[in-house]
């Protein structure tokens, strides 16, 4: 889309040290919230940020409490509000039952979007069921890059280490399989406050990395195994 002349595409961004505003392939990335500090600072943060995007339609991909927080935002300002769903756990109930009071705020953001876009036929059904919402299917594009590397000799990992991706169980298989090599590209969760108790359990040279798409191309195997699943990025990376 932002590569349409036509169209001027922004995305919010946590605030890692970068810039106010950098522009990647076309998209203006727009710094808002720093999660080292307090919720208001976020909000305000956030809401400052949703106006200097100063979009048309604004869409959000996954729940969280930002979410109600741009659907006020569209409504106070007369914009399109979209939300597109990431995970099973955003259909089928899983998430207002766990989470009461945001799982509340998360129905009346969905009611209030012009439109809701759904990852499969199941899920729309679901949505329908729990929120009673009515969802449009669109299935997830992933753009695949030309592959150039040859030699794939790295057992890979790549997640962040919220609870239900279980990192433990990648830093355990390395330990009882010492002959082979083992990559573990491991962003800290949210939620996580002992990541680096993780880091210390074994990884032996921890660096920031720009992004995962050449240890996918560098890896004989890729490492699986949380207890619930959303869009099969590994698989597609995989691939």
């Amino acid at each position: 889309l932002a590569r349409d002349e036509g169209f001027e595409v922004s995305m919010l961004a946590a605030d890692y040290g970068q810039e106010a505003v950098e522009v990647h392939e076309g998209v203006r990335v727009i710094r808002s919230l720093d999660f080292s500090r307090g919720a208001l600072s976020g909000v305000w943060r956030i809401w400052r940020a949703l106006g200097r995007a100063d979009a048309q339609v604004y869409m959000v991909k996954t729940f969280s409490p930002g979410t109600p927080l741009v659907r006020w935002f569209c409504r106070r300002k007369g914009r399109v509000f979209i939300y597109r769903t990431a995970h099973r756990y955003d259909c089928d109930g899983t998430y207002i039952r766990r989470r009461p009071l945001l799982g509340r705020a998360f129905a009346w953001s969905l009611r209030g979007a012009r439109m809701v876009l759904a990852q499969n036929e199941t899920d729309a059904k679901l949505l329908a069921e729990t929120v009673g919402v009515s969802a449009r299917v669109i299935a997830n594009g992933h753009r695949l890059p030309v592959i150039t590397q040859r030699q794939r000799d790295k057992i890979l990992w790549v997640g962040r280490t919220t609870e239900f991706k279980r990192p433990e169980l990648f830093l355990e298989l390395a330990r009882q399989v010492p002959g082979e090599k083992f990559c573990m590209v491991c962003q800290q969760a949210t939620e996580d406050k002992a990541y680096r108790q993780t880091v210390e359990k074994g990884v032996y040279t921890a660096r920031s990395v720009p992004g995962s798409g050449g240890f996918f191309s560098a890896g004989a195997a890729a490492g699986q195994h949380q207890r619930r699943r959303g869009f099969p990025q590994h698989l597609y990376s995989g691939l």
